[in-house]
């Protein structure tokens, strides 16, 4: 079963998720537009990344501590 804090986590991660694919798709429509003068949403891409991956590792350390799954 699934706890209120596995929930929170996982609603969590997906945002991540989906603020990276809405950078990245502002990085190619600003890249079409050939912007130069504003920074590229890929400079994100790698802190993102981090984050999204930092609450992968806390979904499976909740996971394996209190045994919550779905």
């Amino acid at each position: 079963m699934e706890c209120d804090e596995l929930i929170r986590l996982r609603s969590e991660a997906q945002q991540l998720r989906k603020e990276l694919e809405d950078r990245r798709a502002k990085a190619r429509e600003r890249k079409s537009l050939e912007r130069p003068d504003r920074p590229n949403a890929f400079d994100f891409d790698g802190f993102l990344k981090r984050k999204i991956h930092r609450a992968a590792l806390a979904i499976e350390q909740h996971v394996a501590k209190h045994q919550c799954q779905d």
